[in-house]
């Protein structure tokens, strides 16, 4: 028998990083003190389509920071992957200025700067983002 037919969706790379089963890795060491934060909006709309994202850390030592995209598409879903398990870093997240990122207790508004502690926040190694469509993201599950 034949698996499901028919339009795949939003999610282009369920299974893979980018549909070809290579990893893309967004950021750079420019990207490691959270103060100058990788920003999502300059990837391309093809790219936006995955749900999976590697996020560099290999020379970061304290944090890496990774801007959000605009939270325009209701139902986008971005799941931010730290690419060294064994780095020291943690991954610090903020919003677009235009957006807020809802996490459990309190929310994120969008400064853009992804220092942890000051206008973002932080998780150990993974965090996954719904957005609403109206300019939220709301966090479903970290480490």
């Amino acid at each position: 028998p034949n698996g499901p037919t028919g339009a795949t969706g939003v999610i282009t790379n369920a299974f893979s990083f980018d549909g070809g089963g290579t990893p893309t890795v967004i950021g750079s060491s420019a990207n490691c003190d959270g103060s100058t934060p990788f920003d999502m909006n300059t990837l391309s709309a093809a790219a936006l389509a995955n749900q999976f994202f590697l996020v560099y850390d290999s020379t970061c030592s304290d944090h890496v920071g990774v801007k959000l995209p605009t939270a325009g598409v209701a139902g986008q879903t971005i799941t931010l992957v730290m690419q060294q398990f064994s780095s020291p870093a943690v991954l610090s997240y903020c919003p677009q200025s235009t957006d807020t990122i809802v996490v459990s207790d309190f929310t994120v508004s969008g400064t853009g700067n992804c220092t942890a502690g000051s206008s973002g926040d932080w998780v150990g190694w993974y965090a996954r983002f719904v957005s609403t469509g109206n300019h939220i993201w709301v966090i479903t599950d970290a480490n």
